[in-house]
């Protein structure tokens, strides 16, 4: 949508999502501690060497993430041509580094065999292939739905919400993807609500950031259900959880990752991004989107300002839904 002119970058977004991801963690943390082990004996924290060396990766490979384009330095992806790297190779690059760095200390002791930190054997067996399976259908569904003019047709049903004020927009925006995601992977529900979103925006005169980064981060707010993200999944599929134990705790850290990222967003997002500007890549053009004409968004609007200024809300919205 905006060729590259957004500004966002792996840099730009570690800015804006770490305090987030912070203070959600931090928030997950105290529910769970609350709900099932008490306060007692949380800081007794213990390391191996192993451990410590996944860890060192992990940390290089977002160094690596950070510096390969942070927008107000040249970063070390200027060194090759345009489109030869992107965040896929740092990844493979630490991936294979784990199958050559030794899982111990000791690996010079000829009584120790060499382990590293990972092997084929126990990837094979351990990695779990439904996830994949359960992403590929993601991008399955994303396309049916946008295929089948499912996409379309939730456009025009968030059109209702431009009478509204616009933090209040994007609290309702982040509940309602955060709910759809717990049925589905956030993959899917990216894939199916970020055009529409990005239309949204246009047609409103609202930077499209606003809408979309609090949209993107809520798809990943599954706390309640096994089939909402991988890591549900994975956790899930070793038997020590019920879904009740997930629904339980899922639905309060729900609510307090939305409120959370409506803040951020409403806050140093809107300073950082400069939100209350709205740029020039966005200005419509002839129409929204090669779906979406600017004939038929504007008539959408006209509906909500009617339904909006109407004293029988039901009735407008059932003649925004079937003329």
């Amino acid at each position: 949508m905006s060729d590259g002119e957004s500004g966002i970058t792996f840099a730009t977004w570690f800015v804006f999502a770490f305090p987030v991801a912070v203070i959600n963690v931090l928030l997950a943390w105290l529910c769970l501690q609350v709900v099932y082990f008490g306060l007692r004996h949380v800081f007794r924290f213990y390391f191996s060497f192993a451990e410590k060396a996944v860890m060192v990766h992990f940390a290089i490979l977002v160094l690596c993430w950070f510096t390969l384009k942070p927008e107000f330095v040249p970063g070390w992806g200027s060194l090759f041509k345009h489109g030869y790297i992107s965040d896929a190779v740092p990844a493979m690059i630490i991936c294979c580094l784990l199958f050559v760095f030794p899982s111990s200390r000791n690996q010079n002791n000829a009584n120790k065999s060499s382990a590293t930190l990972l092997d084929w054997k126990t990837f094979n067996r351990k990695f779990p292939w439904g996830v994949a399976l359960l992403l590929g259908g993601g991008f399955a569904l994303a396309h049916a739905c946008k295929e089948s003019g499912l996409s379309l047709w939730l456009a025009r049903m968030m059109a209702v919400m431009t009478g509204i004020p616009e933090w209040a927009m994007i609290a309702v925006i982040c509940l309602v993807i955060s709910l759809s995601t717990e049925v589905t992977t956030n993959t899917a529900v990216c894939t199916i609500f970020m055009p529409i979103l990005a239309d949204l925006a246009k047609g409103i005169h609202v930077h499209p950031i606003y809408i979309m980064i609090p949209a993107a981060i809520s798809s990943s707010f599954a706390f309640m259900l096994p089939v909402g993200t991988p890591p549900n999944t994975i956790a899930f599929s070793y038997g020590y959880l019920r879904i009740i134990d997930m629904v339980k705790v899922g639905w309060i850290l729900n609510l307090l990752c939305v409120v959370v990222v409506t803040i951020a967003i409403n806050t140093w997002g809107m300073a950082y991004f400069r939100l209350d500007v709205y740029p020039e890549w966005a200005v419509i053009q002839g129409q929204l989107s090669s779906s979406v004409s600017n004939s038929t968004f504007i008539h959408m609007i006209n509906q909500t300002s009617i339904m909006t200024s109407s004293g029988n809300f039901t009735e407008n919205v059932t003649s925004l839904l079937f003329n």
